[in-house]
């Protein structure tokens, strides 16, 4: 169950700039991306407490790293343990998105929508919202997009960033042509922002 941790520290480490690096090695973590994996595979397999969360750290950093068959290994393992978890469902959808598998991503996120009724967790509506407004998105169907997006939108905080929803938004209602009720999300574009990047 240690492993999770270790594992965990260990792959995180490893995008810590190079020159800052001699810190963590004081502290005896190598920053190894591998060792990392390696240890986080021990947890999934042997962890007593802590199995099924190493497997659903271990499905997203395969995904990160674009290991997918190997990230819905575990997630296929999540699912058939959790076959009613919002959470699972989401991860399964943001799987096949990156595969773009629209449809059947936004099956998935429908029925992570399905199995929170009764739990009612604000996140999982957030994300699953916002997923759905941007696989909508993406297959052209902008009723929906703006839908799901003024949706996701409205759990967002002042504190986050929403122009690229915004925008999304804006282009899915001139399609629908209601020009002017795009230009209303335009306007809402925040240029507050304190990262030149932003």
């Amino acid at each position: 169950d240690a492993y999770l941790g270790l594992g965990l520290y260990n792959y995180l480490i490893s995008f810590i700039p190079k020159k800052l690096q001699w810190l963590t090695s004081i502290l005896g973590f190598s920053g190894d991306r591998e060792e990392g994996k390696r240890m986080l595979t021990i947890a999934s397999e042997k962890g007593i407490y802590t199995s099924s969360e190493a497997k659903f750290y271990m499905t997203l950093l395969l995904w990160r790293e674009e290991s997918y068959p190997q990230a819905e290994s575990y997630a296929t393992s999540l699912r058939n343990k959790y076959p009613k978890s919002p959470a699972v469902w989401m991860l399964w959808g943001g799987l096949l998105s990156q595969h773009n598998k629209m449809n059947e991503a936004i099956e998935k996120y429908k029925k992570s929508l399905e199995y929170n009724k009764g739990k009612e967790s604000d996140i999982i509506y957030k994300i699953a919202y916002g997923a759905l407004g941007t696989a909508y998105y993406r297959l052209n169907i902008f009723d929906k997009a703006s839908e799901f997006g003024k949706r996701y939108i409205s759990y967002l905080t002042n504190d986050e960033n929403m122009n690229n929803r915004l925008h999304s938004i804006g282009v899915s209602l001139e399609f629908m042509g209601n020009r002017n009720e795009a230009l209303e999300y335009y306007r809402k574009a925040r240029t507050d922002f304190k990262e030149e990047n932003e």
